[in-house]
């Protein structure tokens, strides 16, 4: 009987032993199981890291507690705020809190469309419990992850690591996409694809509208400090329409006007950093116009208007931009800083010749001319001199003429003749088609046609890569004068003594009739 009652204390003390080490074998899994994230948007440069935040504990009643150091930041251990694990990210990704348990996630590459987003999923292997942070970093920081976290438990049957799937953690990344896109068109009401195509090319005088369109990230209720700033800035080139710019958040624009700032005629800002939080998520779009001006670059020279946006990202700011590429053309101007494009030159009479294919001209200076919109030459253009004057020849005979926009019919007409020459009375149309490689210009013709006879058309072509201009094909128009001296005889040298002839008869005529009528007072 002691004997039995020995046997069972000892198997009493043994199954205490056994439940006391339990949790110790729990604790200590030999086996490794994978966590997944889904749908990262592939961005070069992005990294996906897995920060261990919670960790089992043998202290607390629940088994779990925060990492060391990481206890002010989490109240609810088994299930962490949205708030709790954005501040988290906030700290790990600007450098706050380091030495966490970490493992780098992988991608096998193989990626699949989310909506537009080319996207992929990430794994690991982690061998101890917890709950794990996910922080996606690097990459283009126009993509915007909501908070995530996955948990791997232990069995209380085997200690085993596990998860509710069985056999990994998972979860899918929500994500919004911080971006800014600016269109310009020749519309204020649209922005139809041959509409933004006519905003590329412009004449001076011409207006510009503008659309600016980007979203407020996915900021958690409560955030603070978040910066959430738009500024447009327009070159030299571009002047901006005073009381034009208009702002709407979630299409309403009521009530945003005072978040505008015009101070500066050239910049346009819209600061919402204090409502930003409030307006989440939402789309904001800003709308403006602006006129091209006399001090717009021609040419492959582009007068650009950038945008960009300035925006908190896991407590640092970050930048997304765009812009857009306007152009005007010239006739006679300086397309390289040393080469001429001599597409019109003003001559006399027979002073120029080509020898050995090479053209030697002797130009005419003091020409005027004026370019009008319609054949008839009764209309000006819009940007013809504001002080009244013409365009007149150089002493190389050049017309120089800034601010012609492509696609227009243009007519050029001499209007005042040198002196000691006769005006000619011909009309030239100047026609400017360009080309495009998404917003930069990559070539351009011009066509000229003397419209007394549509059969002479000469054209000069320019084409560039980006760093070199090259001339294609050039055919200068001659536009030639008449001395008054040389004016063309209407006849031969018999037509000369006939009229001689003719003339001393009447000399004649007037003597005898002047004599006659002395005689006739005489006799009275």
């Amino acid at each position: 009987m002691k004997l039995l009652k020995k046997m069972i204390s000892l198997l009493c003390v043994f199954a205490m032993a056994f439940s006391m080490t339990t949790n110790v074998f729990a604790a200590a899994p030999t086996n490794s199981v994978t966590i997944e994230v889904d749908g990262i948007v592939q961005e070069t440069g992005t990294t996906v890291t897995a920060y261990k935040i919670v960790e089992v504990s043998n202290t607390t009643t629940n088994g779990w507690a925060a990492v060391s150091g990481l206890e002010t930041y989490i109240a609810n251990i088994t299930n962490p705020t949205t708030s709790e694990l954005t501040t988290l990210t906030t700290l790990i990704g600007n450098g706050t809190i380091t030495g966490l348990e970490s493992v780098t996630m992988i991608t096998d590459g193989t990626t699949y469309l989310s909506g537009a987003d080319t996207v992929a999923n990430y794994t690991a292997s982690v061998t101890s419990a917890g709950m794990y942070l996910i922080v996606v970093s690097g990459g283009t920081g126009t993509v915007e992850y909501n908070p995530m976290a996955v948990t791997v438990t232990i069995s209380e049957v085997d200690g085993v690591l596990t998860n509710v799937a069985g056999d990994k953690s998972k979860i899918t990344a929500k994500h919004s996409t911080t971006t800014i896109e600016k269109i310009a068109s020749s519309s204020p009401t649209s922005h139809t694809a041959d509409e933004q195509t006519a905003a590329k090319s412009l004449a001076v005088g011409d207006t510009v509208y503008f659309t600016v369109t980007t979203r407020i990230p996915q900021y958690e209720t409560g955030t603070t400090g978040v910066t959430f700033v738009i500024t447009d800035t327009l070159d030299s080139g571009l002047t901006y329409t005073v009381n034009s710019a208009s702002v709407s958040v979630n299409n309403v624009s009521t009530g945003f006007e005072s978040y505008i700032d015009t101070a500066t005629a050239q910049q346009i800002k819209v600061d919402l950093s204090t409502i930003a939080v409030d307006h989440a998520g939402e789309t904001v779009v800003l709308t403006y116009a602006a006129t091209l001006n006399s001090n717009a670059v021609t040419g492959f020279n582009a007068n650009e208007n950038n945008v960009e946006l300035q925006y908190t990202k896991d407590g640092s700011i970050e930048t997304a931009e765009d812009y857009t590429y306007h152009y005007t053309f010239e006739i006679d101007g300086n397309i390289t800083g040393s080469t001429y494009t001599n597409e019109v030159i003003k001559v006399g009479e027979n002073e120029y010749k080509t020898v050995s294919g090479q053209t030697v001209v002797n130009a005419l200076e003091g020409a005027e001319f004026m370019l009008y919109t319609d054949q008839a030459c009764t209309t000006k253009v819009a940007f013809a001199p504001s002080d009244g004057s013409n365009y007149t020849s150089d002493s190389n005979g050049r017309i120089y003429i800034k601010g012609l926009d492509a696609g227009v019919d243009y007519y050029l007409k001499e209007v005042v003749a040198p002196d000691g020459y006769t005006l000619n009375p011909t009309v030239y149309k100047i026609r400017i088609e360009a080309s495009y490689t998404g917003k930069e210009l990559t070539g351009y013709t011009v066509t000229i046609t003397n419209m007394s006879d549509d059969t002479q058309v000469n054209t000069c072509s320019y084409t560039s890569d980006g760093t070199n201009v090259n001339t294609t094909r050039e055919e200068t128009t001659y536009i030639k004068n008449t001395t008054v001296a040389e004016l063309p005889s209407t006849g031969g040298m018999g037509t000369m003594i006939f009229t001689i002839a003719g003339c001393s008869l009447m000399i004649i005529a007037a003597a005898a009739f002047l004599a006659s009528r002395k005689r006739k007072v005489e006799e009275e």
